[in-house]
C-alpha cells in the first residue's frame, strides 16, 4: 500500500459573468458542453468532469438545445458529468440565509432529476464563508464542505480537514484548499496540453494515446512541488489530498484514464485516483481515524492570509444589493405566503412562476455578480435580471390579491391588508392610497374611525399633466385649463379611468392594524372634501418628539437624542461622513494622502410635521466634495434626510443623487454603549458575535497577508452594540456593511455606498500587489461610482433586550403588503391594468381571515411560509437568534422537514440558539 492518497479531480470554475457578460460565457460554454458530450459518446472510460458543482450551466445549454436532454441526462447519471448541488456558485454574506437555501435546493433537485447532484457543498471561489454555512449544508443532505477562501493557520488549526461546527451546533466535515486554491493541479496539465503555458522548448501536442508515459512522468514532476506544502497539513486527512485539475472557464480535457493508469505505475509513493469531489469527501468520512482524530473548529472564514477574502466587498455596487434585497422580500416573504393562502381558498399555488424568479435572483448571487466586481455591462445585466424577477413576483402578487378581492365582492372603497407572517401582529406598514379627493377617512368594519399619519402625498393635476409634491403641506396649486379632450380608441388601460377628474391625490399614510396570522383585514376609505389630516407643520422647526424619543438640531447640524425610555442623552447622535474611495469594485481603501473626512457643510434647511403619532424632521442639506480622487475641483452634493419617529423606531430615508467620483458616505451613528467587546449582527438564520477588536487585524498586518483583515463586518438586516442594561440596534434594507468605531467604541459607522472608478486598482492600502479582477490594464467602470439617483431607508431601535430585535427588524424589512380596491390610479401596481380571466376562486364571506395563527411566537424569526417543492405539504420556516432555547407549540404541524423539503424523523418543540427549523403545516 502507498503512503498517500491523491485525488485527481479534473473540473472548471466556471464565472458565467464577470469582466464579461453571460453572453460572452454561453459560447464556450456551448463548445464545452458539446465536448464533454462527444468525448464520452467516443470513450464510455472517459474521466469525471466536475463543472463548478453548479446545475444553471446545464439550464443555459438546455435552452438553447433541448434535444441533447437524453444526452446530458446519461451523463450525469453515470457520474461523468457532474453538476450539483448548487444553482450558482453562491455569495455568502450579501446574500441572505433563505436564498443560499434556495440555491442549493434548485440546484439539487434539478440535478437529481437528470441523474445525479453531488453531494459536497464545493466552494471554490466565494469570499470568505458564514459561520451557519456547516447548518445549511448538514440539512441540505450534503456530506461535508470543500472550500478555498478565507482560511488561515489559525481558523484551520493547521489542517486540510476538519469538523466545523455551525452556530447551532451543527458539525460538518470540511475540507479546505488551504493556501493553493481550486487550480493546485492545473499547472501540469497547462504546460502540457496548450504551448504558451509550456515552459520546454521542444512542446509537443497533448496525446494520450500515445504519449500517456511523458504525460505522466511530466505531471508527477509537476505535482511534488505544489505537494510538498500539503504534506505537512495531511495528517489530518489520514494523507489524502485534494489536487483539482482546473481552472477558470478551463474546458474538459480528454485522456485522464489513460494517464492516471500510467502515473500510478511510474510513481512508487503516491496512489492517484481519479473521481470527483463526493468521492473525495467519501473517501475521509469513512475512516475512523480521520472522523476520530479531526478537530472542531468554529467562526466565520473570511482571513485573507493565503487568498484574498474581500471583506468590503459588502458595500461594493449597492445598487444592485439593494434591488436583490428587495426581490428577497417580495419572494419569500410576500408571494410565497400569499401563494399558500390563495392555494388554501381553491387558488392555484404559482411554483412556476416562483421558480422562475427564483432562478433569476440565485443566478444574480454569484459571487461576482452580487459582489459588483464586474464590468459596467455585466452590472447592467444583473440589475436587468434582478429587475425581471422582481417584475414576475409584483404581478403575481397583484393577481393574488385582485383574485381574492373579486371573490370577497369588494367594490371601490376598501383596502385590504394582508398579514404574511403565521402569527398575529401589529401592521405598522406604510400604504399609499389613491382618492380623487384630498381628505379621506378609513373607518373599520365597526364604523369606527381609525387613525393613520400623513407622511407624504403626490397631486396629479390632470389639465397640466403634472405632479405636485408635498401637495398635503402646500396645497394643489390647481388651476384649470380649457383643453379640447382626445380620449382615442377604447382599450383595455384607458376604459379604467375616471372622466371629468381635475386632479387625483396619492397619499402615504402610516398605519397600525392588528392582523391575525397568514390572513387579512378589510377596511374601508371613505373620501373627504373637509381637511381631517390634522397636519401641523413647522417650515423652520428644528425638534421632534414622541413618547420614547426627542431629536433636536442646532445651526451646525448637530444632533441631540433624548431617549426618554433610558433616560439618556446623546450629543453627536447622528452624522454623514464622507472620505475618499481609493479602491475598486473588490475592496474598499482608504487614500494614500487623505484618510480623513472630507465632506464640508454648505448650507442646510429643515422643517417638521407632526399627524397624529408620526413626527417628521425633514433637513436639506448641501455639502462640499472633491470632484473624484484625483481632482482639485469640488463639486456640490445635495442630502435630503428625513427622520422618521413612530413608536419605537426612529426612521432614516436619505436621498441623494451622487455628484462625486471614488467616494465612500457613512452614516455614524453614536450610542450611549460604551467598551463593548462584542457587535451583534444576523448572517444566515443566526445572530453572530463578533470581536469589535480583531486580533487577525494586526496579525494580518504583521505577517503581510495578501488581504489585510479589516474590522468592517456584514449583516443581513440588523447590526447591534449591547450593554447589561439595553441594546442599540439599526435595521437596514439592501446596506450590508457595518463598522464599530470611536474612542469608546461607542459609534455604528453604517456604510451607505461606495463609488469607485474602476474594476480593480493595484497597491491599495489594505491589499498590495496586483489588481484584483483585471490586472492587465486599468478597466474603467463609470457606473460603478454611481452617479445616479440613491435612496436608503433604515432605522434605529433601542431596547431593553437584543432578543426580540432580530425578529423585529426582519418583519420591518417585509414587503407592505395590501390592495386598494380603486379605480383612481390603476398603475400603483404592476400587472394592475391588465384585465383578468374568469379563473374565479370561490366566493369568500369573511372580511378578516386567518389561515394559520401560531400562538406564543415569542423571538423567534420566520423566514418564509411556502409549499414544498413537491407541493405536498406547507412549510413554516423559522429560527431561533436569542441565546436560550425556545419551546414552540407544535399542534398546528405535523412533523419537520429537511432545507430540500423532505420530511425528517426528528420533530421536537424546542428551537435551540441559531438553530433552523422547517415545520409541516397539519
Amino acid at each position: 500500500m502507498k503512503k498517500w492518497k491523491i485525488y485527481l479531480v479534473p473540473h472548471t470554475h466556471w464565472d458565467k459573468e464577470w469582466y464579461f457578460t453571460k453572453e460572452v460565457s454561453d459560447a464556450y460554454l456551448v463548445d464545452n458542453m458539446k465536448q464533454i458530450i462527444e468525448a464520452n459518446d467516443k470513450n464510455e472510460n472517459e474521466a469525471p468532469f466536475v463543472f463548478d458543482a453548479q446545475y444553471s450551466v446545464v439550464d443555459d445549454f438546455l435552452t438553447l438545445f433541448p434535444q441533447k436532454l437524453g444526452k446530458i441526462k446519461k451523463i450525469i447519471k453515470d457520474r461523468k458529468l457532474v453538476v450539483g448541488p448548487w444553482y450558482t456558485q453562491t455569495d455568502m454574506f450579501n446574500a441572505t440565509g433563505e436564498s443560499i437555501v434556495r440555491n442549493l435546493l434548485i440546484g439539487t433537485k434539478l440535478s437529481q432529476k437528470l441523474g445525479h447532484s453531488m453531494g459536497v457543498g464545493y466552494l471554490p471561489d466565494t469570499f470568505g464563508f458564514n459561520s451557519n454555512l456547516p447548518q445549511i449544508i448538514a440539512k441540505t443532505q450534503n456530506k461535508g464542505i470543500i472550500n478555498w477562501r478565507g482560511a488561515d493557520d489559525e481558523i484551520l488549526n493547521n489542517n486540510l480537514f476538519n469538523i466545523w461546527e455551525a452556530d447551532d451546533g451543527t458539525k460538518c466535515p470540511t475540507y479546505s484548499f488551504y493556501k493553493h486554491g481550486y487550480f493546485t493541479g492545473v499547472g501540469g496539465l497547462l504546460q502540457q496540453y496548450n504551448k504558451k503555458w509550456s515552459k520546454s522548448a521542444d512542446w509537443k501536442e497533448w496525446d494520450p494515446k500515445t504519449r500517456a508515459a511523458e504525460h505522466a512522468q511530466y505531471y508527477i514532476n509537476f505535482a511534488d512541488s505544489e505537494l510538498d506544502f500539503l504534506k505537512t497539513k495531511a495528517a489530518s486527512s489520514n494523507n489524502r489530498i485534494l489536487m483539482p485539475v482546473g481552472s477558470d472557464q478551463m474546458p474538459m480535457v480528454s485522456g485522464w484514464t489513460e494517464i492516471v493508469a500510467k502515473m500510478n505505475e511510474l510513481d512508487p509513493i503516491h496512489e492517484w485516483i481519479l473521481g470527483d469531489f463526493e468521492k473525495f469527501m467519501d473517501d475521509l468520512i469513512n475512516d475512523p481515524i480521520v472522523m476520530n482524530n479531526a478537530n472542531v473548529i468554529k467562526g466565520e472564514f473570511r482571513n485573507g492570509r493565503y487568498a484574498r477574502a474581500h471583506k468590503t466587498i459588502t458595500s461594493s455596487r449597492y445598487d444592485i444589493k439593494k434591488l436583490s434585497k428587495k426581490v428577497e422580500y417580495q419572494i419569500y416573504n410576500e408571494l410565497e405566503p400569499m401563494g399558500v393562502i390563495f392555494s388554501k381558498l381553491g387558488g392555484e399555488y404559482p411554483f412556476e412562476i416562483l421558480l422562475e424568479a427564483t432562478k433569476k435572483l440565485v443566478a444574480s448571487h454569484a459571487h461576482d455578480s452580487l459582489g459588483g466586481c464586474n464590468t459596467d455591462e455585466t452590472n447592467r445585466s444583473i440589475l436587468n435580471r434582478l429587475e425581471a424577477a422582481s417584475a414576475i413576483v409584483e404581478s403575481q402578487t397583484t393577481l393574488i390579491k385582485k383574485r381574492i378581492c373579486d371573490a370577497l365582492n369588494l367594490g371601490n372603497g376598501n383596502l385590504i391588508i394582508f398579514n404574511t407572517a403565521p402569527y398575529t401582529r401589529e401592521i405598522a406598514n406604510t400604504f399609499e392610497i389613491h382618492t380623487k379627493e384630498q381628505f379621506f377617512e378609513i373607518h373599520n368594519d365597526k364604523n369606527e374611525k381609525i387613525d393613520f399619519s400623513v407622511v407624504n402625498q403626490r397631486f396629479f393635476n390632470n389639465d397640466e399633466f403634472s405632479i405636485r409634491e408635498e401637495s398635503h403641506i402646500y396645497g394643489n396649486g390647481y388651476q384649470a385649463i380649457a383643453t379640447q379632450k382626445d380620449d382615442g380608441p377604447i382599450n383595455a388601460t384607458n376604459i379604467l379611468l375616471e372622466e371629468n377628474v381635475k386632479g387625483k391625490y396619492t397619499t402615504t399614510i402610516k398605519l397600525n392594524e392588528t392582523v391575525k396570522g397568514l390572513g387579512w383585514k378589510i377596511l374601508k376609505v371613505t373620501e373627504n372634501k373637509n381637511n381631517n389630516f390634522a397636519l401641523k407643520f413647522d417650515k423652520q422647526g428644528s425638534e421632534i418628539e414622541n413618547e420614547l424619543f426627542k431629536i433636536s438640531l442646532d445651526k451646525n447640524m448637530n444632533f441631540t437624542l433624548h431617549s426618554k425610555k433610558t433616560n439618556q442623552i446623546i450629543n453627536n447622535a447622528f452624522k454623514l461622513e464622507a472620505t475618499f474611495d481609493a479602491g475598486d469594485t473588490y475592496d474598499y481603501s482608504p487614500s494614500h494622502h487623505n484618510q480623513g473626512e472630507i465632506q464640508e457643510l454648505i448650507h442646510f434647511k429643515v422643517n417638521t410635521q407632526t399627524n397624529n403619532k408620526i413626527h417628521i424632521m425633514t433637513i436639506d442639506a448641501s455639502f462640499k466634495v472633491p470632484e473624484s480622487l484625483d481632482s482639485k475641483n469640488f463639486v456640490e452634493q445635495e442630502v435630503r434626510i428625513k427622520i422618521i419617529l413612530e413608536n419605537d423606531l426612529i426612521n432614516f430615508k436619505i436621498e441623494m443623487t451622487n455628484e462625486a467620483a471614488d467616494i465612500r458616505w457613512r452614516f455614524l451613528n453614536n450610542t450611549s454603549v460604551k467598551d463593548s467587546k462584542y457587535s451583534y449582527a444576523d448572517q444566515s438564520f443566526a445572530l453572530v458575535k463578533r470581536l469589535i477588536d480583531n486580533p487577525s487585524h494586526k496579525k494580518s498586518i504583521d505577517e503581510n497577508w495578501v488581504d489585510v483583515a479589516v474590522e468592517i463586518e456584514a449583516m443581513e438586516s440588523m447590526v447591534a452594540l449591547k450593554n447589561e442594561n439595553l441594546s442599540h440596534a439599526i435595521f437596514t434594507k439592501g446596506t450590508n456593511e457595518y463598522q464599530i468605531i470611536g474612542i469608546q467604541k461607542e459609534t455604528i459607522a453604517l456604510t451607505l455606498f461606495r463609488a469607485v472608478s474602476y474594476i480593480g486598482r493595484r497597491h491599495l492600502i489594505y491589499r498590495k500587489g496586483r489588481a484584483s479582477g483585471v490586472d492587465d490594464y486599468p478597466h474603467a467602470t463609470p457606473e460603478s461610482n454611481l452617479k445616479i439617483n440613491l435612496s436608503f431607508d433604515f432605522a434605529i431601535n433601542i431596547s431593553e433586550s437584543l432578543d426580540k430585535q432580530n425578529q423585529k427588524a426582519k418583519e420591518w424589512c417585509w414587503p407592505d403588503t395590501y390592495y386598494q380596491t380603486q379605480s383612481t390610479n390603476v398603475f400603483h401596481w404592476k400587472g394592475d391594468t391588465f384585465v383578468m380571466t374568469q379563473r374565479k376562486i370561490p366566493t369568500i364571506l369573511q372580511r378578516e381571515f386567518s389561515l394559520l395563527d401560531i400562538k406564543d411566537i415569542d423571538n423567534l424569526v420566520v423566514t418564509t411560509v411556502k409549499k414544498s417543492w413537491n407541493q405536498k405539504f406547507d412549510i413554516v420556516r423559522l429560527y431561533n437568534p436569542t441565546s436560550q432555547n425556545i419551546t414552540i407549540d407544535t399542534s398546528l404541524f405535523k412533523g419537520e422537514a429537511d432545507l430540500l423539503d423532505v420530511k425528517i424523523k426528528e420533530f421536537s418543540n424546542i428551537i435551540k440558539p441559531n438553530q433552523i427549523k422547517s415545520y409541516i403545516l397539519k
